[in-house]
């Protein structure tokens, strides 16, 4: 029991740092950062943008192509984006181990990056939050996972602020909700065909 306890208690300043970043605004970071996202992406307009690989070149697999023509142009829409999600995977250098920041033990770091993020003052390169990883020695899930999410969701927000919304993308597709759907409309691609291709 003891120890339990005091892995919780050490844990609390990290997630202090996380979630109140702004306790005078009264929302929590990932509440700031979705705020944030879909203010970005509400502003553009309906097939602004567009995708550098056109749906419909792949084949889906032959139940898909049973299933008729418009289960095919969605799998086939579906397909274009997930290029983009594994091409952005591929992109990603991993960092020396001696090189990373553990947001877990040195979370004042991680919150200043949150906070120059959210308030773009000055706004940091995308690519600054490839420098932390979370490691706090548990085998509980939810620090980590936090950690993903809302680095993914500060990054996201740095490239649509850049205007490198193609960047954003496969990001935000991994999504669900208003500011996804804005940015797949940009890009020409009917939200409803996005998530029945998947």
């Amino acid at each position: 029991m003891k120890f339990g306890s005091s892995r919780i208690l050490a844990l609390v300043p990290a997630f202090l740092a996380l979630f109140l970043c702004f306790p005078a605004a009264g929302k929590d970071i990932g509440t700031a950062l979705d705020e944030a996202i879909l203010q970005q992406t509400s502003a553009l307009v309906p097939g602004s943008l567009k995708l550098p690989t056109a749906p419909g070149e792949n084949l889906p697999p032959p139940i898909v192509q049973a299933a008729g023509k418009e289960f095919i142009r969605a799998w086939q829409t579906y397909d274009a984006i997930r290029a983009l999600q594994l091409a952005s995977r591929q992109a990603v250098k991993p960092k020396a181990e001696a090189d990373l920041i553990n947001a877990a033990t040195e979370h004042e770091k991680f919150a200043d990056l949150l906070q120059r993020c959210i308030r773009a003052e000055p706004p940091p390169e995308p690519s600054e939050f490839s420098r932390f990883t979370y490691d706090d020695q548990s085998t509980c899930g939810s620090g980590p996972m936090t950690f993903l999410d809302t680095s993914e969701k500060a990054s996201t927000l740095l490239l649509l602020r850049r205007g490198q919304y193609l960047e954003a993308l496969p990001q935000l597709s991994r999504t669900t909700g208003p500011a996804r759907d804005a940015l797949l409309r940009a890009f020409g691609v009917d939200p409803e065909e996005f998530r029945i291709g998947k």
